[in-house]
């Protein structure tokens, strides 16, 4: 995916309070979160969920927090860098 930053993490009970699933959140670009249930794209500054295969991702208000969700300064705020980071 050129010229495409995101982040992506998979909470599997160790996310604190936050619900179990997939949270993404994008830098640059656009990606496309796809499940049993449909798709949905995410652009620049976009934070989703998806809690499971059967259910439809959705756009999340503001940035999770959960681990991986930043940058260097793990997961507060530092969008910095690029690719594919999970926890």
């Amino acid at each position: 995916i050129r010229g495409t930053d995101y982040r992506a993490s998979m909470c599997k009970s160790n996310c604190g309070r936050s619900p179990n699933g997939l949270y993404l959140g994008v830098i640059s670009g656009i990606i496309n979160a796809k499940t049993d249930a449909g798709n949905l794209d995410f652009g620049a500054g976009a934070f989703g969920f998806v809690s499971s295969k059967t259910d439809v991702p959705i756009i999340l208000p503001a940035k999770p927090p959960v681990p991986g969700m930043g940058g260097k300064d793990n997961g507060k705020g530092d969008t910095s860098g690029s690719g594919c980071y999970t926890s």
